[in-house]
């Protein structure tokens, strides 16, 4: 008879491989006492303990040196902080919360198992033969109860394997904190050491700092005695007090007056440079306009002698040029009569304009004269200073109009210059181009007649009546310049230029 006794499973390394109900081997038991009571736990020892023994063991001593470098640091509650996260850790790691045992099924009482001494002979085959299948139903319920338990094993080794990994992870992230509270600790230490140094300069300048307190107090002894001396002096001050703000408003009225003078005296000299500023561009006015009279006058002696020039070979025009070409080119005439009278014309405005600006000048330089005696009198007399300014800005005003106008009839006089300057070199382009045709003409050994020159008579518009054609064996005449040819291409070619030189 087999007899099933209490027995303790161990933990193995391994589960075993579990057996089936379809294995070849038949094995029948036969129990003559039921599985243990629930009472009779099959694990009497916690699973796992010296692995939990262990990491307890780890985490007290890393507190215990926690809680040394916290006696040795100031700074408490950052490692306070950290020992109640390992507390709560610790909490964490209940084995009988965190990985509960199945109770293992129990098997059937001993009055109801069926054993082999209770056959007797005097039984039945029928009865035997119950016997022997309860018996069998019996072994198979006990095969299934196996292997539940077997399965439950192999859950709780899964668990345990899977517990141990979280320890570890657990261990490790205590040992990175470790580290960083170590590091921590060493910053903490060289602060310590930093701020004890500033501490010891601290002292040494709170140290001189009573030194000079201790100076101070004296000082303020000493005067806290003068202090009575003064009291005593101070109604003699008042009085002189008194005194010293009268003439204090005094002074204040004598520096404005004197700031007034500097400023009256800063005003003439800017007006006396300015005034110079207006001499030296009259002068250069003065200068560019005796230059311009200069070029005038010749012009106006070529211009004479281009007029007597004209006026023959006018007179000779008319004797020989068509009625039509006489109109025209007494009509050119007309306009170069015109704009000589206009030339005239702003040539006298212009010396009437430089005319009048020498006399603005004059009186400018008369003004600035009263002004320089006003500024002299004025440093005399200190009381007419305010109304003597006012009289300086109107006159500059008055200056500033004036230099204004003389600013604008320089401009005037600048562009009529410009315009004299274009009339005489349209006259020098003419008279080069006149150059050039009779040294052409002398080349080719043309004739050509050159009037004796009258006296500069007014130009007038004079009737031609109508000439006869010249014929071939007479010269040939330009009716422009009254220039002689023998031919009549030579004188065409010659009209051209003349009036080419005339367009432009």
């Amino acid at each position: 008879m087999a007899v099933a006794t209490n027995m303790v499973f161990k933990i193995p390394q391994e589960p075993c491989p579990l057996t089936t109900l379809d294995s070849d081997e038949e094995s029948f038991v036969v129990l003559g006492q039921s599985i243990p009571d629930a009472s009779t736990e099959l694990y009497p020892e916690p699973i796992g303990l010296s692995v939990i023994a262990e990491a307890k063991r780890l985490i007290n001593s890393e507190l215990e040196a926690i809680d040394q470098a916290k006696n040795n640091d100031e700074k408490k509650v950052s490692l306070e902080s950290n020992k109640d996260a390992f507390k709560l850790s610790l909490c964490k790691m209940d084995t009988s919360k965190n990985f509960p045992m199945t109770n293992i099924e129990k098997g059937v009482e001993s009055s109801s198992v069926i054993s082999i001494a209770s056959f007797t002979p005097d039984m039945s085959s029928e009865e035997v033969q119950k016997k022997i299948a309860h018996i069998i139903d019996e072994n198979i319920r006990l095969k299934d109860t196996v292997l539940q338990n077997n399965l439950s094993l192999k859950s709780q080794y899964e668990r345990i394997v899977a517990w141990q990994e979280d320890v570890q992870k657990v261990h490790q992230a205590h040992k990175d904190k470790l580290l960083e509270a170590k590091t921590f600790l060493e910053t903490l230490r060289r602060e310590k050491d930093n701020l004890k140094r500033e501490l010891t300069k601290a002292i040494e300048l709170n140290d001189n700092y009573a030194c000079q307190i201790v100076e101070l107090k004296k000082r303020l002894d000493e005067k806290d005695n003068q202090r009575y001396d003064d009291s005593i002096k101070e109604s003699q001050l008042k009085d002189q007090e008194k005194k010293i703000s009268d003439l204090e408003l005094q002074l204040n009225n004598m520096s404005i007056e004197k700031k007034q003078d500097e400023e009256q005296k800063n005003m003439v000299s800017k007006l006396q440079a300015h005034l110079n500023e207006i001499i030296e561009e009259r002068n250069s006015a003065n200068i560019k306009m005796e230059e311009l009279r200069a070029e005038l006058f010749s012009k106006t002696q070529r211009e004479e002698s281009l007029h007597m020039t004209i006026t023959s070979l006018k007179s000779q025009m008319e004797a020989l040029a068509p009625a039509e070409e006489v109109k025209t080119l007494r009509t050119q005439l007309g306009e170069t009569q015109n704009a000589l009278t206009r030339m005239e014309a702003t040539r006298s405005r212009a010396y009437s304009q430089v005319r009048e600006l020498t006399d603005e000048l004059s009186e400018v330089r008369s003004q600035l004269e009263s002004l320089k005696s006003q500024t002299q009198e004025r440093s005399r007399d200190s009381e007419l200073d305010h109304e003597e300014m006012c009289v300086l800005k109107m006159q500059m005003d008055v200056y500033k109009t004036d230099f204004e106008e003389e600013r604008r009839a320089r401009e005037v006089i600048k562009g009529e210059k410009d315009r004299l300057e274009e009339d005489l070199q349209n006259i020098q382009r003419r008279n080069q181009q006149l150059q050039e045709e009779i040294e052409l003409l002398r080349r080719e050994g043309n004739n050509f007649v050159i009037p004796p020159r009258p006296s500069p008579p007014r130009v007038e518009q004079i009737r031609q009546p109508s000439a006869p054609s010249p014929s071939r064996n007479e010269l040939l005449r330009c009716p422009k310049c009254n220039f002689a040819f023998n031919d009549l291409a030579h004188l065409e070619t010659h009209v051209y230029r003349c009036l080419d030189m005339e367009l432009s």
